[in-house]
């Protein structure tokens, strides 16, 4: 007799086909999920919830720490072909891209791990101590994957993860010079961080998206609009759910 119940190569093949969509707030959770309320199994410690047969979706909390543990506790290699982080964040130059835009993400960097003096900011990588083993402090997106992403968004640009996010002009103008960034957020380098320790070049291919709900700089002045932005989240959900075999067959 055969089948696949008794080929484990095809099983494996077969459990290695979903698509893990990671965020960091419940209003993103919510919003991907197309729900009001945030679903009892969600509110807990970190778990994997099944969005539909080839999408799931993980509930980290904010920041890189919470990002990067709550992958590493749930990451299913046998189960998880791409990895996308999705959230919203705060763009640095509003005419590029307004509240509301979308932006995948060139590279998602480390924009505050290293040294800073009176004059300059030195990244990890320049230290000598890269925190990946590719020896830069950013984890670049997947061509592959922006090919079919493209379209869902209005740009791309370099997403700056942070601990602290920039509060005034003076900031947001450094966060810019130091680092060419378009948007800043808070997890994105820390979930593609964290696959490469996981996996190394094994790793499954990583995107991040961000959708603007304020601009960056003086805090009275950001113009935060975070239902339009989660409105933008929750359709760009939907299109990764429409899109996860073209996705998946893409890598």
């Amino acid at each position: 007799m055969s089948g696949d119940n008794e080929n484990p190569t095809s099983a494996l093949r077969q459990s290695h086909q979903h698509i893990l969509i990671v965020v960091a707030a419940p209003a993103e959770a919510t919003a991907i999920l197309g729900i009001e309320d945030l679903p009892a199994q969600l509110a807990g410690s970190w778990v994997i919830h099944p969005i539909d047969p080839r999408t799931d979706l993980l509930l980290t909390g904010v920041g890189k720490a919470n990002a990067s543990a709550g992958l590493a506790k749930t990451f299913d290699a046998d189960r998880h072909r791409v990895v996308l982080s999705l959230g919203i964040g705060g763009s640095t130059d509003s005419e590029v891209l307004p509240i509301g835009a979308a932006a995948l993400a060139r590279r998602s960097l480390y924009a505050d791990e290293g040294l800073r003096t009176a004059d300059a900011w030195r990244p990890l990588g320049l230290l000598g101590f890269p925190p990946s083993e590719a020896g830069d402090d950013g984890v670049p997106g997947h061509a592959g994957l922006a090919g079919l992403l493209g379209p869902m968004v209005d740009a791309e640009a370099d997403i700056a993860t942070v601990s602290s996010c920039s509060g005034t002009d003076e900031l947001s103008a450094r966060l810019v010079r130091e680092t060419g960034a378009g948007v800043e957020a808070m997890e994105g380098a820390a979930v593609g961080h964290t696959l490469c320790r996981l996996l190394g070049t094994g790793r499954p291919p990583f995107a991040e998206i961000r959708v603007i709900s304020n601009r960056t700089g003086d805090r009275e002045k950001q113009g935060w609009d975070l239902p339009r932005a989660l409105d933008r989240l929750a359709e760009i959900g939907r299109g990764v759910r429409e899109k996860a075999d073209e996705l998946i067959a893409a890598v």
